[in-house]
C-alpha cells in the first residue's frame, strides 16, 4: 500500500508484527496506520487491519461482524496426527470461534460462574497462591519475573478453579502449555507435532473432569459450569471442553503477559508507581490503565463481515476478514485524551477486556488475579527495580515478554 513517509517509513509501508522495531516500540506504527491507512489490507494476514478507536468499536459491537465466516472454515489438509486433530477440534469449538447464536447461548449459561460475586469467594484462594509465589524466602535478590511467578500464578489458579487432582497437574500443565505455544509463529512442522502430542491425553483429562463434576459437584468453577442451566438447557461436554480450552489460552498466557507488562510499566514510571503506593484504592483503575498503556495485545480474534460494510472509507465485503488492533485503539486520541500519558487516575474503559458480545467472560477472575499480584508485589518489595533489559520475543498476537529481570533487595 503506497503511503507517505512523514513518519519515517518511506514511500512504501508494510506491516510486520514480528519485526524487531515493532516489538520494541509499536506506537509509531499504530499512529501511522491510524493517520494514513486506518483500514489497511495486510497481505500476510489476508484481511484488513483496523486501527482507529471508533472503527475497532464498530467491529466489536456491530452485529454485521461475526467471528466465523458464513462459508465456514477454509479447507485444510488432513491432520497429520491425532494430536493435531484434537488441537484443531478444540480451536474450532473454542468460545472465541463459535457462531453468534451458540456464543450468546453458552455465554448466558456460563456467565454466573464468572460473575464478580462468584469470583469473590475465590479471592482467598488466589491470595494464598500469590503470597506463596511471592514469598521472599523463595526469592533471591534478583529474579526473572517473566519465568517464575507471572507464569505460576495463573497456572495454579486455573488448576484450582478447575479442581484438577494433584496426580493430574503435570499432564494438565503440559496440555495448557501446548494449547498456548502451538500458536507460536515460525514453528517447524516437527516442533508443532511434538507440542500437540499431549492433546489427546489432555482432551481425555478434561472430559474426565467434566464427568466427575456431573456425578459429584465440588466447590470450584468447573462444577459451577457443569451445573449451569437455564430450564432444560445445559452446557454439553463438548461445549464445556471448549470453554476450558478458551480459559487456558486466555487465562494463562495472556494473564502472564498482563502481569509482566503491568509491572514493567510501573517500574518505568516511578511517579505513577508512587501514586499507587500512596493511594492503594486506585488499584482497580490502575489495572485497566496499565493494560491500556502497555498494549501488549497487538491484535485480537478476527471478525468477518456478513454484508457490505463501509469502515473508515473502505467497503468490506461479505466474508472478508477484519482484524481489530486493540492496542492501537487504546492509543487513539479520539478515544482517550492524552493517550500516550500513563495516568492511573484515568477512568477505566472496558475496552481492555474487549467489547460487544465477546467481552471477556473471565474478566472478573483476571482482574482479581492481577489486583492480588500487583498489591502483593508493592507491599512485599518496596524497592523493586529493573535489573536489566527486558526481552520481547517475536509473536503475532502479543508483545511476548519472555524476560523481566528485577531486583527486590
Amino acid at each position: 500500500m503506497a503511503c507517505g513517509g512523514e513518519d519515517g517509513y518511506g514511500d512504501l509501508f508494510e506491516f510486520d508484527p514480528l519485526s524487531v522495531e515493532f516489538n520494541a516500540d509499536p506506537i509509531p506504527t499504530y499512529r501511522h496506520l491510524r493517520q494514513r491507512a486506518p483500514v489497511y489490507y495486510w497481505k500476510a494476514g489476508r484481511g484488513y487491519l483496523v486501527s482507529r478507536y471508533e472503527d475497532v468499536l464498530t467491529v466489536l459491537r456491530d452485529p454485521r461482524f461475526v467471528t466465523v465466516p458464513s462459508k465456514g472454515r477454509r479447507e485444510r489438509p488432513a491432520p497429520r496426527s491425532e494430536g493435531e486433530y484434537i488441537h484443531r477440534l478444540l480451536i474450532d469449538h473454542d468460545f472465541f470461534s463459535l457462531p453468534r447464536a451458540d456464543h450468546v447461548r453458552i455465554r448466558r449459561l456460563a456467565a454466573p460462574a464468572f460473575a464478580g460475586g462468584a469470583v469473590v469467594r475465590l479471592r482467598g484462594m488466589i491470595k494464598e497462591i500469590v503470597d506463596d509465589e511471592l514469598d521472599p524466602a523463595a526469592w533471591g535478590a534478583e529474579t526473572d519475573l517473566a519465568r517464575g511467578p507471572s507464569v505460576n500464578i495463573p497456572r495454579r489458579v486455573l488448576v484450582s478453579v478447575l479442581g484438577v487432582p494433584p496426580r493430574d497437574e503435570g499432564l494438565f500443565l503440559d496440555f495448557a502449555d501446548a494449547m498456548f505455544t502451538a500458536f507460536s509463529p515460525g514453528l517447524s512442522e516437527e516442533d508443532y507435532l511434538l507440542r500437540v502430542k499431549v492433546m489427546p491425553a489432555g482432551y481425555d483429562l478434561i472430559k474426565d473432569l467434566v464427568a466427575a463434576r456431573r456425578n459429584r459437584p465440588a466447590e470450584d468453577l468447573l462444577s459451577d459450569l457443569v451445573q449451569a442451566s437455564n430450564g432444560r438447557a445445559r452446557l454439553s461436554t463438548a461445549e464445556l471442553q471448549g470453554l476450558v480450552a478458551s480459559l487456558i489460552t486466555a487465562g494463562v498466557g495472556s494473564l502472564t503477559q498482563s502481569i509482566c507488562h503491568s509491572v514493567l510499566t510501573l517500574l518505568r514510571h516511578p511517579d505513577q508507581l508512587n501514586i499507587l503506593r500512596n493511594e492503594p484504592g486506585l488499584l482497580e483503575n490502575a489495572i485497566h490503565e496499565l493494560n491500556r498503556f502497555s498494549g501488549f495485545v497487538k491484535i485480537i480474534t478476527p471478525r468477518y463481515a456478513t454484508e457490505c460494510v463501509s469502515l473508515g472509507g473502505v467497503v468490506v465485503r461479505p466474508d472478508e476478514k477484519v482484524i481489530p488492533m486493540l492496542a492501537s485503539a487504546m492509543r487513539d486520541p479520539a478515544g482517550f485524551p492524552d493517550p500516550d500519558q500513563l495516568d492511573l487516575r484515568r477512568e477505566p474503559d472496558n475496552l481492555v477486556f474487549g467489547g460487544g458480545p465477546h467481552f471477556c467472560l473471565g474478566s472478573a477472575l483476571a482482574k482479581a488475579e492481577l489486583e492480588c499480584t500487583i498489591a502483593s508485589l508493592l507491599a512485599r518489595y518496596p524497592k523493586m527495580r529493573l535489573a536489566g533489559e527486558p526481552v520481547i520475543a517475536p509473536s503475532i498476537m502479543v508483545r511476548n515478554l519472555v524476560k523481566l529481570p528485577v531486583r527486590v533487595d
